[in-house]
């Protein structure tokens, strides 16, 4: 039995009950367990199943059920070829160093995780492909004011990560990007990135401080970091539960000092690369003056 049109209602009123069966009317929370539904119980076939996977270069937005048949399209009527290799790694940190040099967390979003018998099963997607199959009315959300990184379609670019129970890894890595530009703003911040800034949250540097600190740090080579904004701090302090009046009231004076003392380091070090030595020489008055003031003996002594 097939069915012409499979149709999803989207219930504006119930937000806890994503998608409703058009047969049956028996509601689910994502468009996954609709598709196992329609075919188990009303036996509909796999291709009129509810596809995600959509060309991101037709006009008329292919649709395909596996990424393998996206690939031949993209082969035949675009003419991309998509880069395949697997790669083998004798343990996890050879396997995790590599994700770091390739940014793969940087580029990529976690899809999936399975766990078999004696191994575990990650799959990575590229995060500029857009797999959600639909927008619920009730999450419309105020556009961002950049525009959101994904885009209208699917990248066929992905890794499958095999992690076995003795310790090697097994990648297939699928590299070829489809649909999009490479885009610095589109990339997530690397682990070590966030590390960095999380600790000059936490040393009680300003939102204002630190941005300025990142900019003036910023040459030809341009990461990741030196496009973060204040969405991007006020997240990490959310996540790391950073909270501003404990920074305003820092117990840990000197270690708040130190990090005052090399924020102000980092802006002369730029100043003086910049060849600004105006700007250099307004403030050399006043360290002389404080360090007149250390060199003057205290009472008493």
């Amino acid at each position: 039995m097939t069915e012409n049109l499979i149709e999803i209602i989207i219930k504006e009123e119930s937000p806890n009950s994503h998608v409703t069966c058009s047969r049956c009317w028996k509601q689910f929370q994502c468009v996954k367990y609709l598709n196992n539904h329609l075919r188990r119980v009303h036996k509909i076939t796999a291709s009129n199943k509810i596809s995600r996977i959509i060309c991101p270069l037709c006009e008329e937005k292919k649709e395909f059920q596996t990424f393998r048949l996206l690939q031949s399209h993209l082969d035949c009527d675009h003419g991309i070829m998509v880069e395949f290799e697997v790669i083998e790694f004798l343990n996890i940190q050879d396997y995790e160093t590599w994700k770091e040099e390739h940014r793969i967390k940087t580029a990529y979003a976690v899809r999936n995780v399975k766990k078999r018998s004696d191994f575990k099963e990650i799959h990575y997607y590229c995060n500029r492909s857009n797999l959600h199959g639909y927008t619920p009315n009730y999450k419309i959300r105020r556009p961002k004011s950049q525009g959101s990184i994904k885009i209208n379609g699917t990248c066929p670019s992905r890794l499958a990560s095999y992690l076995y129970d003795n310790g090697m890894v097994t990648v297939k890595y699928w590299k070829t990007h489809a649909g999009h530009k490479e885009e610095l703003r589109c990339q997530h911040l690397s682990a070590y990135e966030k590390k960095v800034l999380v600790q000059k949250l936490k040393s009680g540097l300003t939102t204002d401080m630190i941005l300025a600190d990142v900019r003036n740090t910023k040459d030809s080579n341009i990461q990741r970091i030196h496009l973060i904004n204040k969405d991007d701090l006020y997240n990490l302090k959310k996540k790391h539960n950073i909270k501003s009046k404990e920074i305003s009231s820092h117990k840990n004076m000197d270690k708040y000092y130190d990090a005052q003392v090399d924020y102000i380091c980092n802006t002369l070090k730029s100043l003086k690369s910049h060849s600004k030595a105006q700007a250099v020489n307004k403030i050399l008055p006043i360290l002389q003056e404080l360090e007149a003031n250390n060199d003057q003996p205290t009472s008493g002594s």
